[in-house]
Formats: C-alpha cells, structure tokens, sequence
C-alpha cells in the first residue's frame, strides 16, 4: 500500500511539474484589442456602406417613379414602373452581396490575425453569428 502511495505521490508530482508547459503563452492583450478594433470597424464600414447604398437606390426609385407618372400610356407607365422597381432590387441585392462579403472578409481577417499575429485561438474569441442580424 505504501508503495502505491508513493507511486501516485511521484505522479502527481512530475504531472505538477509538467502542467505549466500546457498552460496556454501570454496573451498579447494589445494585439487582440487591435485585430477587435479592425474588424469591428470593417463591420460598421460595411453597414454605413450598405445604408448609403440603399438610400440612393430609394432615391432613384423615387424619381423613376415619378417620371413614369407622367408618361401618357399605360404601357409605357407599367413598363417604366416595372423598370424602376427591378433596378431597386438589383442595386439592393447587390449591396446585401458586398455587405455580406464585407463581413467574411473581416472575420477571416481577424481570424488569421488572432492565429498568426497573436498566437491565440480564434475561435475563443469570434463573435461568429452574433451580427448575423447586421
């Protein structure tokens, strides 16, 4: 019994004597605030982009619609109107596009940065799915 005692004593030891080598390195703090700072402001790039984006698609809509007002028949009108509300949607569904690509872009960013440039794992510290609603 003595001897198991002294066996497991010896263990717990030379295990003590070794955890520090799978303690995780320092963390370069300013490191990790700059690769935050960069991606956090790529996102909010991205969203004043898009916003900016969708308020001048609104504004040619406006005056597409209007114009088409004042065309005489209701054809061309239909047509005219129909025009106006397709290039709506494609300047939009572009901007979502480049929106959304904007914000891979940044996370890839920082998830290369967190890896390479600051020795941490990435995944710890993403904020993965918590814009998904941006």
């Amino acid at each position: 019994m003595k001897k198991f005692f002294l066996s497991g004593v010896a263990m717990m030891l030379a295990l003590s004597s070794a955890l520090p080598a799978f303690a995780q390195a320092t963390i370069d703090v300013p490191c990790i605030q700059n690769a935050i700072e960069v991606r956090e402001t790529a996102i909010s790039n991205a969203i004043d982009t898009f916003a900016f984006t969708v308020k001048a698609a609104l504004v040619v809509r406006k005056n597409a619609l209007k114009a088409a007002w004042t065309l005489t028949t209701r054809d061309a009108r239909r047509d005219a109107i129909r025009a106006a509300r397709q290039t709506f949607d494609n300047a939009v569904k572009d901007a979502i596009d480049a929106k959304k690509d904007a914000k891979k872009t940044a996370a890839s960013t920082f998830k290369t940065t967190m890896k390479d440039t600051c020795h941490q794992n990435p995944s710890d510290t993403t904020m993965e799915g918590s814009d998904g609603k941006l």
